[in-house]
């Protein structure tokens, strides 16, 4: 909930670039703050050991709202480019509609659904998979199929407009549960 994690540990036995390098070989952030020391408390985000506790709660304040309107952004680019994507499947015919298609879609993988390759892929690479690895194999693999058939060969089926659904969807439920995170916060 707080997305911050507390480790007491045995300074003779480890240190606290060890804690660290363990803690981003499990995809989590590496920030060191707080406590007595630098290695009583590791958290996700900026150093707040020094602020009293209406600091502590106008910066976590702060943070939700950033992160929700980046949810938000990320969401509605991807859903008004969904919606050119099922426009051009379904009701638009226009030359070269696959090449519109691969590109609108390549826009939302790569702005919108960055995330999902970016923690997916490490996480699989680390034999640790999650839902974004699952996201990032869906899609990736739909949008490649898809764009080697348009590229460099006239199958008759393209996966285009799932590649973007599917984002789109997840991201629709991103945005949900960090708007429904900082109500609990809050």
């Amino acid at each position: 909930g707080t997305e911050t994690g507390q480790v007491h540990f045995d300074e003779a036995k480890l240190n606290d670039q060890q804690i660290i390098d363990q803690v981003k070989k499990t995809g989590y952030g590496d920030t060191v703050t707080g406590g007595s020391t630098a290695s009583e408390k590791l958290a996700g985000h900026h150093d707040m050991s020094h602020a009293g506790p209406d600091e502590h709660a106008e910066h976590a304040r702060s943070e939700d709202e950033e992160h929700i309107r980046l949810r938000l952004r990320k969401f509605l680019g991807a859903l008004v480019l969904s919606l050119a994507v099922l426009a051009l499947t379904f009701a638009v015919d226009v030359p070269k509609e696959r090449e519109i298609m691969m590109i609108l879609s390549f826009i939302i993988l790569a702005y919108s659904g960055r995330e999902f390759f970016a923690k997916g892929i490490p996480a699989l690479l680390r034999g640790r998979p999650g839902m974004e690895t699952l996201v990032a194999l869906g899609v990736g693999a739909a949008f490649l199929y898809s764009s080697y058939g348009t590229l460099f060969s006239e199958m008759g089926e393209e996966y285009f407009m799932d590649a973007a659904i599917i984002t789109m969807f997840i991201l629709l439920g991103r945005y949900l549960e960090a708007r429904a995170k900082g109500s609990a916060r809050e």
